[in-house]
């Protein structure tokens, strides 16, 4: 996959969750697809705190919540970082873990909201 397929799936998700949604529907190793920092359709809505389309992304297509950037940053650190407590209850309650293998920086101790 490319950027370029990373960027598609986020026009769509960005236009419309549904539009997303059925993008994935057509194409869904696009869940997988990586920016040019590494991040997931996941990882880059949740720095965007867009999380209806998070939601919609781990209930409807089951979207890994434990995987890593480039930057070694979970969806959980980079909300916990960012100070979306909405979005850090959800991941968590998701099972989005505290740490996970590689990753550079626990989420506790990149958190802006503890």
């Amino acid at each position: 996959m490319t950027k370029e397929d990373a960027d598609r799936i986020l026009r769509a998700l960005f236009t419309s969750v549904n539009d997303g949604l059925k993008l994935l529907d057509a194409e869904p190793q696009l869940l997988n697809a990586r920016t040019g920092l590494g991040e997931t359709p996941l990882h880059y809505l949740t720095v965007e705190d867009r999380l209806e389309a998070v939601k919609a992304l781990v209930e409807k297509k089951n979207a890994e919540v434990n995987t890593l950037n480039d930057f070694g940053h979970s969806p959980l650190s980079e909300a916990a970082g960012l100070g979306y407590v909405e979005l850090v209850r959800y991941l968590l309650g998701a099972g989005a873990k505290l740490n996970i293998p590689g990753q550079k920086e626990s989420v506790l101790r990149r958190s802006t909201i503890w």
